[in-house]
C-alpha cells in the first residue's frame, strides 16, 4: 500500500502477527511536513553555519526521538 508525500510502501505480512511501536513514526514525520512544519521551522534560524543539518531536521528529528519515547 502506498503512501502520500513519502515513498513508504507497507507491507503485511501474513506469518507475524506482531506490529513494533515505531511503525507510525513515519506517519508522524508525513503529517509534519503536509502541515508545512519543516517550512517554519526553518524559520528558527538557531545556527550560524551551514555545515550538517538544518535546524528543520534537527526538530523534527527531536519530535521522533520524543515520539518514540527516548
Amino acid at each position: 500500500m502506498s503512501q502520500g508525500i513519502l515513498p513508504l510502501h507497507y507491507e503485511v505480512d501474513p506469518k507475524s502477527g506482531g506490529v513494533t511501536t515505531l511503525t507510525g513514526l513515519p506517519l508522524l514525520v508525513e503529517f509534519c511536513r503536509l502541515l508545512g512544519l519543516p517550512r517554519l521551522m526553518s524559520k528558527v534560524q538557531a545556527r550560524h553555519s551551514d555545515q550538517g543539518r538544518t535546524d528543520a531536521q534537527m526538530l523534527i528529528s527531536l519530535v521522533l526521538l520524543n515520539m518514540a519515547g527516548g
